[in-house]
């Protein structure tokens, strides 16, 4: 795996020694890079899976000494289908397949995502304030935008220096603003790339870089 390609030998050439050469490089570089979005894909569902499985083993765990109760069934059913949503995502990233998008609200849409994580919210007295108008819409792939808007939540929930985050956009941009003790290295959203104290792997910030670059967005 190189996620830095070096041209082979002729590839300049003006012969067939040249055309060979780029035959061969144009092969190495599609396996490469398929060999690239497997690796990824393994470290996404490490990453994005953890949590929905650890719910419903948990929930799982309870029933074996009572009935499951109402609310109980909803989460489990909810979790299930948000881990079916991330794997199609996932696997359509990982195939390097193309994205379908539609319009839809951008300020309903990343309330909801609030909504998905609100318990880790109210556990960390965490507030999270949006200055959107209702009349901002986006054309997206809306499962690739969830990824994004929840890794960011979960991001600054974990690292901001003050409990808080605000959100703000216009009709070119979306803000994700907080308050930040320290400075982070340029490349913070590169593969395997993580700052000194966080306890993850460094793969969410990458997958937002990647589901940024999918949506042909800049970040």
């Amino acid at each position: 795996l190189n996620s830095q390609k070096s041209p082979l030998p002729y590839y300049q050439s003006k012969d067939e020694m040249g055309y060979l050469a780029q035959t061969l490089q144009h092969n190495f570089d599609r396996l490469n890079d398929a060999l690239l979005r497997e690796a990824d894909f393994t470290r996404d569902v490490s990453h994005e899976l953890r949590t929905p499985l650890t719910v419903i083993s948990n929930t799982l765990a309870l029933s074996e000494n009572r009935a499951l109760s109402a609310i109980e069934r909803i989460e489990l059913q909810q979790q299930t289908n948000k881990l079916t949503a991330i794997i199609e995502v996932l696997m359509t990233l990982a195939r390097a397949e193309s994205i379908t998008a539609n319009h839809f609200p951008l300020r309903a849409h990343i309330e909801e995502c609030i909504l998905a994580i609100h318990t880790k919210l109210e556990e960390k007295q965490f507030l999270v304030t949006l200055d959107i108008d209702d009349s901002i819409s986006l054309f997206a792939n809306e499962q690739l935008l969830n990824l994004l808007i929840i890794n960011l939540l979960e991001n600054a929930l974990q690292y901001a220096a003050s409990p808080k985050l605000k959100i703000t956009a216009t009709p070119t941009d979306i803000i994700f603003e907080n308050d930040l003790d320290k400075s982070i290295g340029e490349q913070v959203m590169s593969r395997n790339v993580k700052q000194s104290d966080s306890i993850g792997m460094g793969q969410g910030l990458y997958l937002v870089q990647r589901i940024v670059d999918a949506l042909h967005w800049q970040c």
